[in-house]
């Protein structure tokens, strides 16, 4: 990812959610001087944003895959079990030249997560 200068990488699976900062993924760098408006804008990020989506499918039994009270790594931006959203969420992305915007919504309606990457 890095060679070719993704600016993201998408993956889903264990019905929840989660939105890794730009980081590099073998020494764990945080790209903290990309990281602005209390973390919705990535300005220029030399290393990918990570989006888990796997909100769209329904819980699994009891299962709760972020842990209340646990501390999460500083690049943990943003986290959603599906457990707390049992009947998923959807993500709408714009993209244009030198903007990506990402939102995430619930079945409702309501914004979850958003962000945005300018190159």
């Amino acid at each position: 990812m890095y060679e070719y200068k993704a600016d993201m990488y998408w993956c889903g699976h264990v019905h929840a959610y989660e939105r890794v900062s730009p980081i590099n993924n073998v020494t764990r760098e945080l790209c903290a001087d990309c990281v602005r408006e209390n973390g919705t804008l990535y300005h220029k990020p030399p290393y990918p944003v990570q989006i888990m989506n796997g909100i769209a499918g329904r819980a699994v039994a009891d299962n709760d895959y972020f842990t209340p009270g646990v501390s999460y790594p500083p690049y943990v931006a943003q986290h959603y079990s599906s457990i707390n959203y049992p009947y998923g969420g959807y993500a709408i992305v714009d993209v244009d030249q030198n903007v990506l915007k990402f939102t995430l919504y619930n079945t409702s309606g309501a914004v979850l997560d958003q962000f945005r990457i300018e190159k």
